[in-house]
């Protein structure tokens, strides 16, 4: 389902992937149509076009047909490679326009990852011809790490935030950058933290901080010895086998005593952030929130388990010491590496040691008035 509907989700993705990054402007910059004064046909249509394209709510089909006869006009005066740049953004709009719209091109399968990849190629040739632009170098970062993210895509993050240490979304990317890469939370609370600083009212850096502070904070198992946890699959029909039986979710459900996952297969456990504004006391038999992050090996078998349970709504078994704790139906692939559960037990019941991380000084600061 989810390999099916990318070529219809690609124009959609890729406006969401860029909202707020690309030409979107805080207080106090500047249009790219005012800080050129009209001087350059060219220049200022590509901007105003990519602006368009990245704006937070979809644009009007009037406001499409608008920009691309700018480009067309500006394509009277532009070199070879601003034409080049004019002509693929121009067909990049053309087809949103052809369909009727972002959405409709998006639920047509209209824009396809073809179109993708083309676009991308456009802001990388803007890249190389406006070198010292901040919009066109903030969407040739996003869009590369959008394609691979990773540690290579986390250092170009880190030399556009170097370049324009003014920039507000130059941190905003950075952060989210070195959030793909699964490091160091503290580094991308500060670059948040730096992008709150100049403009307080960035509604994305706000609120990436206040989620990474969330989950830097919970209480967690850092490692979970491997008989300690583990997941079984359900199972329909008679197997010649035998079974292990529960009745957790009120129903009988029969399982494969195989496991799938073991705490072998286990980065930590932690318990979810509601837990500790819910107000739930030590050994009052109320049900937690979990949190399991697993191995990329585990991710893996955990999303071809979760693959192929969906296709009949079936239940993952989750078993912590020797007890059955949790039993989730699945209604679709988990992609994420992550198993979410609820189940009336202590943290404590995963591992003998369990941790709370306390924010250094100067991010709790930044956390307390972002929440303000």
């Amino acid at each position: 389902m989810i390999r099916n509907s990318l070529p219809r989700a690609a124009a959609l993705a890729w406006l969401l992937m860029l909202q707020g990054c690309i030409l979107t402007r805080d207080e106090g910059s500047e249009p790219v149509s005012e800080r050129e004064g009209g001087r350059n046909a060219p220049r200022t249509a590509i901007g105003k076009a990519l602006a368009l394209l990245s704006q937070e709510t979809a644009p009007g089909i009037d406001a499409l047909k608008a920009s691309d006869q700018d480009l067309a006009r500006a394509a009277e005066s532009a070199g070879t490679v601003e034409r080049d740049a004019i002509d693929s953004l121009r067909a990049y709009l053309g087809k949103l326009i052809g369909a009727g719209g972002v959405f409709e091109a998006s639920a047509t399968g209209a824009v396809n990852p073809g179109d993708q990849r083309q676009l991308d190629g456009t802001i990388e040739m803007l890249a190389s011809l406006y070198v010292d632009d901040v919009e066109v170098q903030l969407a040739s970062t996003t869009a590369a790490i959008r394609r691979e993210p990773g540690d290579a895509a986390a250092k170009r993050a880190e030399a556009l935030a170097s370049r324009f240490p003014t920039e507000p979304r130059a941190q905003a990317i950075l952060a989210r950058a070195l959030r793909a890469t699964g490091g160091d939370p503290l580094a991308a609370m500060r670059a948040y933290a730096a992008c709150l600083k100049m403009s307080p009212r960035h509604e994305g850096c706000r609120t990436g901080l206040v989620e990474l502070s969330g989950d830097f904070g919970r209480r967690r198992c850092p490692s979970v010895a491997k008989a300690r946890f583990a997941v079984h699959r359900e199972v329909v029909g008679k197997p010649k086998t035998k079974l292990g039986k529960t009745k957790i979710t009120g129903e009988e459900l029969r399982y494969f005593l195989a496991t799938e996952l073991t705490g072998a297969d286990v980065t930590e456990v932690a318990q979810a952030p509601d837990v500790s504004s819910a107000g739930l006391m030590p050994g009052d038999g109320k049900p937690r929130s979990f949190v399991v992050s697993l191995t990329p090996l585990g991710a893996a078998r955990y999303a071809e388990l979760t693959r192929e349970l969906a296709d009949w709504r079936g239940h993952i078994i989750v078993v912590v010491g020797d007890k059955v704790v949790a039993a989730p139906q699945v209604a679709s692939s988990v992609e994420s590496g992550q198993l979410a559960f609820e189940a009336k037990i202590e943290l404590g019941a995963f591992c003998d040691t369990v941790q709370k991380r306390d924010l250094p000084a100067e991010l709790e600061d930044a956390v307390n008035r972002a929440l303000r």
